[in-house]
This record gives C-alpha cells, structure tokens and sequence, in this order.
C-alpha cells in the first residue's frame, strides 16, 4: 500500500466519519474500526456506485 494515500474525516459535533480510498471511492459510517477495515479491503466493496 505503500505511496497511496487513505483518509478518514471527522466532522465536528457528531458521530460520522467518512472515508476516502485512494482508488476515489468514499464511505460513511459512524464505527472507525469498520472504516478502516473498508479502505485496507480495497477493492472490496468499492463499486463504482460508492464513488
């Protein structure tokens, strides 16, 4: 994974986290273990319709 850039944001004030892969697809959710496992799956569960 080296030289790919992953990120997660939290937004001040409440519970949501969204995710960005370096292949561009996004995610929301409120677990940051869950998030993280989504993002190092990669490509799994990164369709083109989470983009």
């Amino acid at each position: 994974m080296s030289g790919r850039v992953v990120r997660i944001d939290w937004t001040p004030g409440g519970d949501r986290l969204s995710g960005t892969c370096h292949c561009g697809a996004k995610r929301v959710g409120e677990d940051p273990a869950e998030m993280w496992n989504w993002l190092f799956a990669h490509p799994a569960g990164h369709d083109e319709e989470e983009r």
